[in-house]
């Protein structure tokens, strides 16, 4: 009964209890909601709580309050300018709201034992100090103390808890702080705004969490961070995520990282820290997100080099000293880097062992990210001269092993790739247009460059220009070594060689310039296996360059001598070096084919630095085509030329012409070659600006010698010749004559020791020997001239002149055999020329002309002139011989043995037949000679006749009567009437014999009338013809 009345009783006053409360909290919810109520009276139990837990330090507070905080945290306690001081009363913290949470079993036992605190917007300030120590203070009067705030409020959380106090305090947070974070290792601080700061106690010890806005001179990034520690170890764990953080800004705050400066690329830091004692860390783990950004580091690139993204996993060991890259992709626009890797560290240095793999990498990117610890050099030469093109494909691995000095070179084995490249361009040469699309694979580590291009080609648009190339290859070797670098290119080339010639026009080569040539004037395709050696240097000398060229020419052609002369269809293999050009091979020069050497010397000294060697064996047709005149022999001839001066332009040289082949005769010179018989000239010559002088030449056969110079203008029209001596038969001459007009007008003076004038005057009616449109004036002058029937002049001396091809001017004399003298002379006139003879021994002078040998003595002279008025005008002139013997006739001997008249041809086979005169009157026209009534009268025997001699005087048609006893006869016709009826009136006399002769002129046919012998004249004019019976009638 009692124990049911005390239930009654329990449940009544927890009933009134009850609505005790719920009419308190409806009371205390209709005051909060009017605003916080204050709890003042509870202020001096706080304040002694905070006292007893913190030794030495002096807390106050200004109020304590119970507000509503809403629904989520309902009723909260807040302390109101919470303020600490040191003993000195110097204060170290001032918080200006502090939420508690009192723990319910020490309210219940009427204790007040915060076991939670919540800071809400403090300023605080977090240090690390040089000796890497942390220091936690809040900011007080502006200046932030830390005089052992966070590890008092550490303790506080790791003590074991106690009776009451702050030994209770399972969790302390902050809220919408400002946090200032200051590592005086590196001279750098940030800020971080609107805070959220957790310290809780754990069963091994505390946990920290931080979130915010981390704010640095590079702009704003979000961090949130979580500490966890282990009282048992002394171990403390860190999980710390930064999104775009510049690295800049947070440069070396590891100690591992040396200099982050210059490296402007958001990064998203996912990083997991785990440190031991005294807070040293022992092992990092992260996941950095790379945002597109820039990197401004000539220490580490070349050039800035821009990121679009990336990513790195890896971790760091300290404790091993090793730096672990698990995995590390970039982007550059479409190109990628990633690869793997290692960085240990050691007290001597840094081993590097990365792997690297490049994708659709452009050159120019590369070249920003080339190593910066090869020669800066060498990487400001790629740069310059290689542009464009993409590494599609790049492995390779970067190993570096401690010791190395940043600026020395790399050692050996450091580095190495292998790579596929497309579109690559290369500038060797400036102003040398670049190889472009170059496509292949390459090698290269520390100390070589081994790129292997399988196709190129050498473009300038601006003239078209375009070279083939193929299989070929660049080293550029040495780069680990400080002096100067090296490189080698070897490539197979193709193309026009106008083309190829044109590569030679820039410097430093500028060959074309050098030599003269134009490139546009040059045809033919050329190939070449060239191999270049030269020193990575910022100008470059051709003297500086080890060359080796070897090629083949196809077609090529040109124009030399003025542009009058082609050079086709040349096949030339060649050969070049660093100091000499050699070609050979077959042209063609002007239709002529030539076997060919050029040799060119590139390092000239004071002789010529070209030279020039063509063999061949031509046609005299080829020839005549060649030279643009006939060569007047048939067969073949060798040449073989030796030129010497600088490029293209031919200074000088000697040649030797093979004449063995060809059949030659030389009519005015009485001598010829047959083919087979050796003969040759040989030759030295000089280009001058009018064209080319022969120095010197010297023509051998078996029966001739001939010596001296001549020259000729480009297109071989002659310009003089100087002949020293010319010896063939009986000749021994010299000659010095000038050409104008193209070579058809010559002038100077011809002489000599002996002259042979017999084939002179064989031909000197042959007018198919003469060539139109020559002009010669020459003065002549001979010691001995040879003739006909064994006659010698001698002193002869003369002018001679023809005008277009046709004898105008003649003065000639000189002495016979007897010194008896002879002239003759021709002289222009208007419309005419008269030609002039006078010797005082008629007989000498003409046997030495071969017109007749059996005349001895008598005086003779010939006037006779030609119309020029007119193309081929007759000549008309007239003969007269006084006191003169034939002593040797066989025409006539014949006729006077077959006219059975042997007195006479008794008197002529004695002394030979006295004739007091001659006189002949003829005319000649087109080769024909004809004359009448030739008149020969002796004491002996007179004779009377007429015809012609034709066929270039080679046949003769004449007639006519020889009188025997014409000095009876004479007397008889001197009678008057009587010699008249006798005589018929005419010349002849009483008694008379015709003849006739015809056919050749060597060996005539001749009859005579023997019934005519005593016809007296008057019954030859009734039965015959007075003036003579017809040619072609028997006598």
């Amino acid at each position: 009964m009692l124990l049911s009345k005390a239930k009654f009783i329990l449940v009544r006053a927890l009933l009134v209890l009850l609505g005790l409360i719920v009419a308190t909290v409806a009371i205390v919810g209709i005051r909060l909601f009017m605003g916080p109520i204050s709890l003042g009276f509870i202020k001096p139990p706080i304040e002694r709580a905070l006292a007893d837990s913190l030794p030495g330090y002096s807390a106050t507070i200004e109020d304590f309050i119970l507000t509503w905080s809403g629904w989520d945290n309902g009723l909260d306690f807040q302390v109101i300018e919470f303020s600490l001081k040191d003993s000195q009363g110097t204060e170290i913290a001032r918080l200006p709201r502090v939420a508690v949470e009192f723990e319910t079993a020490g309210l219940l036992e009427g204790r007040l034992a915060p076991d939670s605190l919540t800071i809400i917007g403090p300023e605080l300030a977090l240090l690390r100090r040089e000796d890497g120590s942390m220091g936690f203070g809040v900011v007080a009067t502006g200046e932030a103390n830390y005089e052992a705030v966070l590890e008092q409020i550490i303790g506080l959380l790791l003590t074991k808890p106690q009776a009451g106090g702050l030994d209770r305090l399972k969790r302390v947070s902050v809220e919408r702080a400002i946090l200032t974070i200051t590592d005086l290792t590196q001279g750098q601080d940030w800020r971080v705004t609107d805070a959220n700061f957790e310290v809780s106690k754990t069963d091994t010890g505390i946990a920290v969490s931080l979130s915010g806005d981390l704010v640095s001179r590079d702009g704003i990034s979000a961090l949130n961070a979580g500490l966890s520690y282990d009282r048992r170890v002394d171990r403390t764990t860190i999980n710390l995520k930064i999104d775009h953080v510049v690295p800049s800004a947070f440069q070396r705050n590891f100690g591992f990282w040396r200099n982050l400066e210059g490296i402007d690329i958001p990064i998203t830091v996912s990083v997991n820290i785990v440190a031991g004692p005294q807070f040293f860390i022992e092992h990092v783990t992260f996941d950095l997100k790379l945002h597109q950004g820039r990197a401004n580091r000539p220490d580490l690139f070349a050039q800035p080099l821009g990121l679009s993204s990336g990513h790195l996993v890896g971790e760091l060991d300290r404790l091993a000293g090793k730096l672990t890259l698990h995995d590390y992709r970039l982007a550059f626009g479409n190109a990628t880097m990633s690869g793997k890797g290692t960085i240990e560290l050691a007290d001597d240095g840094e081993r590097y062992q990365i792997d690297l793999h490049l994708r659709n990498m452009p050159f120019a990117t590369l070249a920003r990210i080339w190593p910066i610890t090869f020669k800066p050099f060498s990487r400001g030469w790629l740069a310059r001269n290689v542009t464009n093109g993409v590494i599609r494909r790049l492995d390779g691995s970067f190993n570096l092993a401690p010791g190395f000095v940043p600026g020395d070179p790399l050692p050996s084995g450091t580095f190495s790739a292998d790579l596929d490249f497309d579109g690559l361009e290369v500038h060797f040469l400036r102003p040398m247009p670049p190889i472009s699309k170059g496509r292949g694979t390459g090698t290269f580590t520390e100390a070589t460059l081994d790129m292997k291009i399988a196709t190129a080609e050498l473009a300038d648009p601006a003239n078209g220009m375009k070279i083939d190339i193929r299989d070929a290859r660049v080293v550029l070797d040495r780069l680990n070594v400080k002096e100067t670098h090296s490189g080698v290119v070897t490539a197979h080339a193709s193309g026009d060689v106008s083309d190829l010639v044109y590569i030679t026009t820039y410097e430093p080569l500028n060959v074309a310039k050098s030599y003269s040539i134009d490139p546009d004037l040059l045809g033919g395709t050329g190939e070449a296996d060239i191999r270049v050696e030269f020193p990575l240097v910022q100008k470059l000398l051709f003297s500086d360059v080890d060359l080796d060229i070897r090629g083949k020419i196809r077609g090529f052609s040109t124009k030399i001598l003025a542009d009058s002369t082609e050079i086709t269809e040349g096949n030339m293999d060649l050969i070049i070096d660093s100091e000499h050009l050699e070609a050979k091979g077959g042209i063609k020069i002007g239709g002529l084919v030539f076997e060919a050497f050029w040799s060119e010397k590139f390092v000239r000294g004071d002789d010529y630095g070209s030279n020039v060697r063509l063999q061949g064996r031509s046609t005299t047709p080829e020839l005549s085509r060649a030279l643009g005149f006939t060569v007047p022999f048939p067969g073949s001839i060798g040449i073989d030329l030796d030129m010497a001066g600088n490029g293209l332009n031919i200074e000088e040289g000697t040649g030797r012409l093979d004449l063995g082949d060809t059949i030659i005769g030389v009519d005015a010179l009485s001598w010829s070659k047959g083919k087979g018989d050796a003969a040759q000239m040989d030759f030295s010559f000089t280009v001058v600006e009018e064209g080319i002088d022969i120095t010197r030449f010297d023509v051998t056969s078996s029966a001739l010698t001939a010596r001296g110079a001549a020259g000729f203008g480009f297109s071989f029209t002659p310009r003089f010749i100087d002949l020293d001596v010319l010896k063939v038969g009986n000749n021994n001459l010299f000659a010095s004559l000038e050409f104008g007009a193209g070579g058809s007008n010559i002038s100077g003076h011809a002489g000599g020791t002996a002259i042979d004038f017999r084939p002179v005057i064989d031909t000197l009616f042959d007018e198919s020997n003469s060539a139109a449109g020559f002009n010669i004036e020459l003065d002549l002058q001979f010691d001995k001239a040879f003739a006909h029937g064994e006659v010698t002049f001698h002193d002869l001396v003369g002018l001679l002149r023809i005008e277009d091809s046709k004898l105008l001017d003649i003065h000639l004399t000189g002495l016979l055999p007897d010194e008896s003298s002879f002239t003759i002379s021709s002289i222009p006139e208007a419309q005419q020329t008269i030609v002039s003879l006078y010797t005082d021994n008629a007989g000498q002078l003409i046997r030495a002309l071969g017109i007749f040998g059996g005349a001895d003595g008598g005086t003779m002279s010939l006037t006779a002139k030609t119309d020029t008025s007119v193309e081929s005008g007759a000549t008309k002139g007239r003969v007269k011989i006084s006191d003169f013997k034939v002593v040797e006739s066989p025409g006539l001997a014949q006729v006077l043995n077959l006219a059975s008249i042997t007195g006479i041809r008794d008197i002529m086979s004695g002394g030979g037949i006295s004739f007091e005169r001659f006189d002949l009157g003829f005319s000649l026209y087109q080769g024909e000679l004809r004359f009448e009534n030739a008149v020969a009268m002796g004491p002996s025997v007179g004779l009377r006749m007429g015809g012609r001699l034709y066929d270039d005087l080679g046949k003769l048609e004449v007639k006519g009567t020889i009188i025997p006893a014409y000095t009876i006869n004479t007397i008889i016709r001197s009678v008057p009437i009587v010699g008249d009826i006798l005589t018929a009136g005419g010349q002849e006399g009483v008694f008379g014999i015709d003849f006739k002769m015809h056919g050749e002129v060597a060996n005539p046919e001749i009859s005579v009338n023997t019934a005519s012998i005593l016809a007296p004249g008057i019954i030859k004019g009734i039965f015959g013809n007075r003036s003579g019976n017809s040619l072609d009638e028997n006598p």
